[in-house]
């Protein structure tokens, strides 16, 4: 971090999600449908879509870290296929 006289200057990042098109007048809420095969790979999809800010590959790896499989067992099924 720098400082341009009093104040300071950094790089941040925000993020948010909306699951609906329909906040603030109904709850925003989404949730994530998960199946383990029988060979331990894991294939999941959500209500959510990814618009290429890689939130499906943060959720593959949230789901690697819990779980303690390896993120190369894990796939995601875009349900607007």
């Amino acid at each position: 971090m720098t400082r341009q006289g009093s104040s300071p200057i950094g790089v941040g990042m925000g993020c948010g999600s909306h699951g609906t098109y329909m906040f603030p007048f109904m709850p925003d809420v989404t949730g994530i449908t998960m199946k383990m095969n029988e060979d331990g790979t894991i294939v999941f999809t959500t209500g959510t879509s990814d618009m290429g800010n890689g939130s499906v590959t943060t959720r593959c790896m949230m789901i690697s870290e819990v779980l303690g499989i390896p993120l190369d067992s894990i796939a995601y099924i875009d349900r607007r296929d």
